[in-house]
């Protein structure tokens, strides 16, 4: 093996422990960039205003996502964005160990 491909190995390798151990630090910010909603249509649904994100004003509409507004927004930015959405989709669908600390 050569030292090029011995040192990708490893830079691998520790891509994912990290990613791994983000994920379940809780810290879910890098995870939910690579995440995409299940049905992108509901998502902008609930965007009233066109800006790429639901507000908290605009998470009003759905219950569900309105109590766990302040927990899916990992980054603290006051909004959900897309990876976020899909994790509440994910969470609400049964379909993800993830869980949600409230």
């Amino acid at each position: 093996m050569t030292t090029v491909n011995a040192s990708l190995i490893a830079i691998s390798l520790a891509g994912g422990v990290a990613f791994t151990a983000a994920a379940s630090a809780g810290d879910m910010s890098s995870a939910n960039n690579q995440l995409t909603p299940k049905d992108p249509q509901d998502y902008s649904r609930l965007d009233l205003d066109g800006d790429g994100y639901i507000s908290k004003r605009e998470a009003q509409t759905n219950p569900s996502l309105a109590e766990k507004f302040e927990t899916l927004d990992s980054n603290q930015d006051q909004r959900v964005d897309e990876g976020e959405f899909a994790r509440f989709e994910a969470i609400e669908s049964g379909d993800s160990d993830t869980r949600i600390h409230e």
